[in-house]
This record gives C-alpha cells, sequence and structure tokens, in this order.
C-alpha cells in the first residue's frame, strides 16, 4: 500500500518538473526572439541617418534625406525647431544655445534620421567684430548652455572690460559672459602720496579788568568794573579761557574803598608742520584702503539717552587704480589727514549737576579726486594757501577817550594764522619680489640697551648694531616658566 503511494508522488513530481522545464524554455525562446528583432532593428539605422549638426542661435541649416519623412520629432522644441517643406529636405532652426535630438521616420516606421543637433550662441557674428574692434589681441570664444566663455591674453584691464562688456551686448546679459582672459600688463599698483603741511600762527592779547567799589557817607556808593572780575572770595580769578591767558593783578581795600585790577596779557607764536606718507598696494580695478590713527568716541543724544558712535582720526588713504596701458594709469584716490581739535571742543552737560564734558573736534585735510598719470609720475593733485588776521579792540565807553589814562580802559586782541598744504602722489607699477630678505623693515638695526647704559649712557638703544646682531637674546624674555610655544 505505502509502496503504491510512493509511486504516485514520484510520477506527480516528475510531471511537474517537465511542465517546468517547457515553461522555462519557452521564455528564453521569446526572450531571444525579441532581442534578435531589437538586434535586428538598429542594424537598420544605417550610419547615414545618424548625424551630428551643430547650428548658431537664430540660424537656419537645411538637412538631405534619404527617404520621404513622414513624422518629425524634437526631443526638446525650445532648442531647436525642424519643419518640412519638401518630404527630402528638412529645415533646422536653432533657438536657443542647448543640445536636443531630432528623429525623423518614413510611411513604414523606419528611422530614416537620427539628429544629434547643438545649438550654440552666435559666436561668429561676435567673433568678427572682436576682430575688427581689436586685431591684435588673442581672443577665443567658447559657447555653453550658460553662456560665452571668454578666453585668451590681452595687452590691459581696459581692453578686457571692452571686449566683456561687447560680449555682453552679443549674449543680452552680462551675468551669461565667463570672464577667463588673462592680462599681459602687470596689474599691481603701488601708489605714495606726500601730505606735506606748515602752519604759523601768533597770537597777541591785551585784556585790562577793572574792580573799583567807593562808599561815601552820604550812603552813596560808587563803582567801576570792565571786563571779568579779578578777585572772587578774597583770592585773584584765573583766566581759563581757551588758550589761557597771564595775569598781572593789583588790589586795594581800607574798608571804605575797594580797588582791584587785573592785566591778561598772552603773547603767542607756533610753527606747526606735517608730513605724512602713506603707502598702499591694489590690483587695478580693485579698492584698497589704509587707516593709521584711532577712534574717539563722540556722544549723540537721543530723547532722554546718550549713545556713543566712534568717529575716526588720523591718517587714511583710500584708491582705485586701474591700468590703462602699460604706462598710464587712472587714479580714483582720496587722501586725509585729520587731528583732535580743543579749540573747537564742544561742552556737554552731563547728570543732574550739568558737569561739562568736552567733546573734541577734528580738523580735517581731505582730497578726492580722479587723475590718469603714468608709472613713477608724480602730480600734486591738491594745494592750499591760507592766510587768516583778525584784529579787534574794545574799550568804556568815555574813559577810553581819555588822553593817556584811556588806554587803562581798553583791551585788544590780534590773532594771525598762515598755513601751506600740498598733496603730492606717485603711482608705480609694481610685482611681487621672490627675495623676502631684500624688503626692509623699521625694526632692521634697532636694539634695545640694558639697564645699566639707559641709567649711565641715557641711551635707549646701543650704537653702530647690524642687522645681523639683531636677534632674540634672554633680556627680550620673561622670567620664569612663561614664554611662547611654538610647535
Amino acid at each position: 500500500m505505502n509502496s503504491m503511494k510512493n509511486s504516485k508522488i514520484c510520477l506527480l513530481i516528475s510531471t511537474k518538473m517537465k511542465l517546468v522545464i517547457n515553461v522555462l524554455g519557452l521564455i528564453f525562446f521569446v526572450s531571444d526572439g525579441l532581442a534578435l528583432q531589437d538586434k535586428q532593428a538598429i542594424k537598420n539605422i544605417s550610419p547615414q541617418s545618424m548625424r551630428e549638426m551643430t547650428i548658431e542661435q537664430s540660424v537656419a541649416e537645411t538637412v538631405q534625406l534619404e527617404d520621404s519623412v513622414a513624422e518629425v520629432f524634437v526631443a526638446n522644441p525650445e532648442i531647436a525647431d525642424v519643419q518640412l517643406n519638401n518630404p527630402k529636405v528638412a529645415y533646422v532652426f536653432g533657438n536657443k544655445p542647448g543640445v536636443t535630438t531630432v528623429f525623423a521616420t518614413n510611411k513604414e516606421g523606419k528611422l530614416i534620421l537620427q539628429l544629434h543637433l547643438k545649438v550654440t550662441h552666435n559666436l561668429t557674428q561676435l567673433n568678427q567684430t572682436l576682430k575688427a574692434l581689436y586685431p591684435h589681441e588673442d581672443i577665443q570664444t567658447i559657447s555653453t548652455p550658460g553662456g560665452v566663455v571668454m578666453n585668451g591674453k590681452v595687452s590691459t584691464p581696459v581692453i578686457a572690460k571692452k571686449i566683456i562688456d561687447i560680449a555682453a551686448k552679443h549674449i543680452g546679459s552680462k551675468d551669461n559672459v565667463i570672464n577667463n582672459l588673462q592680462i599681459g600688463t602687470k596689474t599691481q599698483i603701488l601708489l605714495k602720496v606726500k601730505i606735506a603741511e606748515v602752519r604759523r600762527s601768533t597770537l597777541n592779547k591785551l585784556n585790562i579788568n577793572w574792580s573799583s567799589v567807593v562808599n561815601s557817607p552820604a550812603h552813596f556808593t560808587y563803582g567801576l568794573m570792565t571786563g571779568r572780575n579779578p578777585i572772587v572770595e578774597g583770592v585773584f580769578q584765573r583766566n581759563d579761557g581757551i588758550p589761557k591767558l597771564n595775569s598781572v593783578g593789583a588790589a586795594f581795600n581800607d574798608g571804605v574803598s575797594n580797588f582791584s585790577a587785573l592785566i591778561d596779557a598772552l603773547d603767542q607764536e607756533g610753527l606747526g608742520t606735517i608730513l605724512a606718507e602713506p603707502n598702499l598696494i591694489a590690483v587695478s580695478g580693485e579698492t584698497a584702503s589704509f587707516l593709521a590713527g584711532g577712534e574717539f568716541p563722540f556722544p549723540v543724544p537721543q530723547d532722554t539717552n546718550i549713545t556713543i558712535e566712534f568717529k575716526q582720526f588720523g591718517i587714511s588713504l583710500a584708491f582705485t587704480p586701474t591700468v590703462l596701458s602699460s604706462n598710464l594709469i587712472n587714479l580714483r584716490v582720496r587722501p586725509e589727514v585729520s587731528e583732535l581739535d580743543d579749540s573747537n571742543a564742544l561742552a556737554i552737560p552731563v547728570g543732574v549737576a550739568g558737569t561739562p564734558i568736552r567733546v573734541p573736534a577734528l580738523k580735517t585735510r581731505r582730497a578726492e579726486t580722479s587723475v590718469e598719470l603714468g608709472s613713477g609720475q608724480s602730480l600734486a593733485i591738491a594745494g592750499l594757501i591760507s592766510a587768516n588776521t583778525a584784529n579787534s579792540f574794545s574799550q568804556l565807553p568815555g574813559f577810553g577817550d581819555i588822553p593817556v589814562l584811556g588806554a587803562l580802559f581798553r583791551s585788544s586782541d590780534f590773532q594771525r594764522e598762515q598755513s601751506e598744504l600740498v598733496i603730492i602722489v606717485t603711482p608705480y607699477i609694481v610685482e611681487p619680489n621672490s627675495n623676502p630678505k631684500e624688503l626692509r623693515i623699521p625694526t632692521e638695526g634697532i636694539k634695545h640697551a640694558s639697564n645699566l647704559e639707559t641709567l649711565f649712557r641715557k641711551r635707549l638703544n646701543r650704537e653702530n648694531v647690524t642687522p645681523s646682531e639683531v636677534q632674540e637674546t634672554p633680556e627680550y624674555r620673561l622670567f620664569g616658566v612663561a614664554g611662547f610655544n611654538v610647535e
């Protein structure tokens, strides 16, 4: 009984195995046939049917076909357009830069054309324009779907800028022009500026201050007062003006009469010079700035509060060079020298007590202009000669007109200021130095004196020191476990 069941099971398994094998064979046969059909279809595409074409934007070309066309398909109609006015001639028009594929079939559905089409910018007209304007420049143009790449080497940055502008006009947007042009002229500019000023001032002041009180027996009081109060609380009052004046005074008091007189006088002469020579390097077309000075706090009232703003002062320089040719530079330069001016300071009361805080003013010399000059040439871009004279006197009416004695009731003030300013600029076309040792620094040759040399010889630095002798010695270091760790 068991043997019969086993035989039936084996027969069933063998039958199903044959069925599976037959199904797999059928699948293999069908797939092999399909693959063969694909290969045959590929073989049916002749090499003449597969073509490549490059046309420019807004330009049309004709394509000759082997058979009459029944259907045309363009992968991306935004890039190119194809029209058929003749069954065997196709007109291809470039709409915008890019790459697409064109397929053409006949009535039987046979593929008779597979065209790989590349549409570029209209570089022919651009190249002709550039060649006509700049025949001696090496310029190449490359079209990409995103724009035009400008390659080559030109003589000056100005020509490079004009070439980019012309390409932008042809393309329609400057953002689609990639500037890969190399400049043959050196484009690093060193600007040397000299700002020199001489100031001379003369100040003469003579003020006579009277204070007199006379008490009469008839209970009348007579007085004479001119100028400021000479005596405050029994002490001569010092002049706190700007500038402070020297004073000579005398007083008499016998209990009935009180006389006091104070003479403020000043004879002052001043001579001041300024010489600033800032130097700065910038690449052609870029702006560089320089400041050697500082910032001072400036209070700004806002409603009931006061905020602080910082104002710059010192020696500053900003300039933008443009190399026009190998020996012509255009400069946009703005030198400035400013200093704190206490004579025009502003007193601002602060707090409940109203304590004044003096905020200094700024005395500024500034010039801003554009000039053109060659490398190594100098030009005085600004100059000023100024002379101010002020002379005044005041008197007590009536008393000042008395002969001889009237001079005791007069005050005089004479002030004269003269200044001369000149600003000179000199640009140089420079290139980097490959030997750093040739560059000198102000600290070369300086070696600090020892404590004994400073004490007995009154010297802060040592004499006759060569740069090779200046090196780090233990006297520059801190004592103990401290210093710099360099890895």
